[in-house]
């Protein structure tokens, strides 16, 4: 069940993120083409100060995941309703508060930005772009935990899919027709209902048993505060450099426009990386609820080493193509020069490639509901971002921001490098600090031949086929060096491919 489940997972996982990642080239250029790259870096910096809001949402969904790991797996029916309906009342407390917050910024945010929009517009831009976030704090976020920690993500998955592709066809058709900006976003978060109302029959027809009017367990979330102080800081941390470069350039939001652009190829990316976590915390955490030591041993050095692979091809390939995509992507633009950063681009690889070093450490530690043990390391982590991201900055401007956060993830990839293996796996750290340098080194042995490669395509086939032949060289490369360096580890992670694959396996993953 657990293989079935984790290969559902994957598969729809990866339809989403293809999906999302095409939604992600197609929408910022609708908004770049029609409404120009002041509107495109407005609608990016709002959705960021709405993740921040979002936190009013912190701690929960994290600390009921981990609750549902134990009942679920013991099959405890009225355990997991008193989760579930715990769960329920601190959505709903959330919810108010998170529109507490968004109304007084969307009254506040139009006195900060100087744009070409009148004050009401700006104003209701914000509320538009917050709707979906409502429906899920009032609805359907306990459920989601819930699906999450029964390893149902292929039900999350297929409900944002059907969310992504409406409202990219609906903002496109009406972006193309210059509809006010408001309007066009405001039909385009209407999408969202769908979505919304897919999980809850769902789950309102596959678990009659659930409910949310049992007595709620606290007590089993009562690692929520730590979650909600991690998770805190994971979101500032992450949503810093647009942060910052929205105060920086306050003025001059085209920069954030810039960063914003950069960042949907580099968001793809981490998107792709998602697709193979998204199923397996939650298979990981019913191993470690079961105290399965020998089984999550093995199974995480395959993971790693196959995630290890991935982040390698994906990052050299990044690498190699970015600054082409780019060109190409902002060629018919009128102020196309200024997307033109190849040390951005750069720092922006580097950069994911830290970020992404730490991952597989850091799901084994939200697996493990080690919230309240690594709270130190993650404050560390985020006041080095915190601080030399907006010194750079400062000085340097969208540069320096990015190497204000290399700093930031390099700080903690070290540092789980050392925790994970020392307080959950008993592993030896060298191994995956060996496979860290071979990353890096693979990456830039790749890259070097087209360091000295001046060749621009002209038309997006052109681009394709340069991508294709990139990505199987790279993935000659990658292969070659590892099954040289790590060859007993690439059988194992064979081995386990065929099993996943096969559909009449019944073993588990």
């Amino acid at each position: 069940m657990r293989t079935k489940r984790y290969f559902l997972n994957t598969l729809m996982a990866f339809l989403l993120q293809l999906v999302t990642m095409i939604s992600g080239l197609v929408l910022p250029r609708v908004m770049l083409v029609n409404y120009g790259s002041e509107i495109n870096g407005l609608t990016s910096s709002i959705n960021q100060f709405i993740s921040y809001f979002n936190l009013a949402q912190a701690g929960i969904a994290g600390a009921s995941l981990f609750a549902f790991y134990k009942p679920i797996a013991d099959k405890d029916v009225e355990s997991v309703n008193g989760v579930m309906s715990a769960t329920d009342k601190y959505y709903k407390k959330s919810g108010i508060l998170f529109i507490i917050f968004t109304v007084a910024f969307a009254i506040i945010y139009p006195f900060i930005v100087k744009i070409n929009l009148e004050y009401y517009e700006v104003l209701l831009l914000v509320l538009v772009l917050s709707f979906s976030s409502v429906l899920t704090y009032l609805i359907i976020g306990k459920y989601r935990a819930f699906l999450s920690a029964n390893q149902q993500n292929y039900i999350l998955s297929l409900a944002n899919l059907v969310t992504v592709i409406l409202n990219t066809l609906i903002v496109s058709i009406l972006a193309y027709l210059k509809l006010n900006i408001v309007l066009v976003r405001f039909a385009g978060a209407l999408a969202s209902l769908l979505g919304v109302a897919f999980v809850y029959f769902y789950v309102k027809t596959q678990y009659k048993w659930l409910s949310v009017k049992t007595d709620p367990n606290y007590n089993a979330l009562s690692r929520k505060g730590y979650v909600m102080y991690l998770e805190i800081l994971g979101a500032i941390q992450g949503g810093w450099p647009v942060i910052i470069a929205t105060l920086i350039f306050s003025k001059e939001l085209s920069q954030v426009s810039i960063l914003t652009i950069y960042n949907m190829i580099l968001g793809g990316i981490a998107g792709i990386f998602s697709i193979f976590t998204t199923g397996t915390q939650a298979a990981f955490g019913d191993l470690i609820a079961r105290n399965d030591t020998k089984r999550l041993q093995e199974t995480y050095k395959e993971f790693e080493t196959g995630f290890y692979l991935l982040i390698t091809w994906a990052y050299a390939c990044t690498l190699i193509l970015i600054m082409t995509f780019i060109r190409l992507y902002t060629r018919s633009l009128d102020d196309s020069e200024i997307y033109i950063r190849p040390l951005l681009a750069v720092l922006l690889v580097i950069n994911g490639v830290f970020n992404h070093l730490k991952t597989p450490q850091g799901m084994l530690v939200t697996a493990a509901g080690m919230y309240k043990e690594t709270r130190y390391r993650v404050t560390i982590q985020a006041a080095i971002g915190l601080f030399f991201a907006a010194l750079f900055g400062y000085f340097w401007g969208l540069e320096g921001i990015m190497g204000g956060m290399i700093l930031s993830h390099l700080y903690r990839t070290v540092d789980l490098l050392f925790f994970t293996p020392k307080y959950i796996t008993g592993l030896k750290w060298q191994y995956s600090l060996r496979r860290m340098v071979r990353v890096i080194v693979t990456i830039f042995v790749c890259y070097i031949p087209f360091f000295f490669i001046d060749y621009q395509p002209s038309s997006l086939w052109r681009w394709a086929l340069l991508a294709l032949i990139v990505s199987i060289y790279v993935f000659i490369i990658t292969f070659v060096i590892n099954l040289v360096f790590d060859k007993k580890m690439m059988k194992r992670l064979f081995v386990r491919l065929k099993l996943l694959l096969s559909r009449n396996s019944k073993k588990d993953i």
